[in-house]
């Protein structure tokens, strides 16, 4: 994907790349997330304003829902955790000082709870390998990597962070999967 455009493509028996379905967005297209079924959500800014979570077919990358336009600062990046969709994202309120946070969604989009982590301005992206979400935090003098582990027994999330790695010239969008670790 690009900035606002996504790209479905296949491998060809030739071993060349052949694009199926290709879809333009108004909305600027920040982090993409796949659900164990395929089902794809992707992160996106609306140029007028507007952060938002939007659920495409994985096949025809036709849209089925939009959710959480207005309940975003600055949507950051995605992942899927089980049965669940996490959200990068940071909140101002006025009594407090910013702080990063999750938003939680079910996959359907139905809002379930925010978490915050001790220590985390802003959340920017994130993935889950081998039961680990591993969240990269922008902050004034470097990046972060914090390592949370989900509560598997119950649908609440603890926020038990395995010590933060640091990662200095690290840039906030520069974390893979790779082979069921980390790149």
């Amino acid at each position: 994907w690009d900035d606002t455009t996504i790209r479905l493509s296949q491998l060809r028996g030739d071993s060349r790349l052949q694009i199926r379905v290709e879809k333009h967005f108004d909305e600027q297209i920040v982090s993409l997330a796949a659900a164990p079924d395929g089902t794809l959500f992707a992160s996106a800014k609306a140029a007028a304003g507007g952060e938002m979570v939007v659920i495409l077919d994985p096949l025809t990358l036709a849209e089925w829902i939009r959710f959480g336009t207005g309940s975003f600062n600055e949507v950051q990046g995605v992942c899927v955790v089980g049965t669940e969709v996490y959200v990068c994202d940071y909140a101002e309120p006025e009594d407090e000082e910013r702080y990063g946070r999750f938003q939680v969604f079910s996959l359907l989009g139905v809002y379930q709870r925010e978490m915050r982590v001790d220590g985390m301005q802003n959340p920017c992206r994130l993935v889950f390998i081998n039961g680990r979400l591993y969240v990269t935090d922008h902050q004034p003098g470097g990046t972060r990597i914090f390592v949370l582990t989900p509560d598997g027994a119950s649908s609440a999330v603890s926020s038990v962070t395995v010590p933060s790695i640091e990662a200095p010239r690290l840039l906030p969008n520069q974390l893979c999967p790779f082979a069921g670790a980390l790149l």
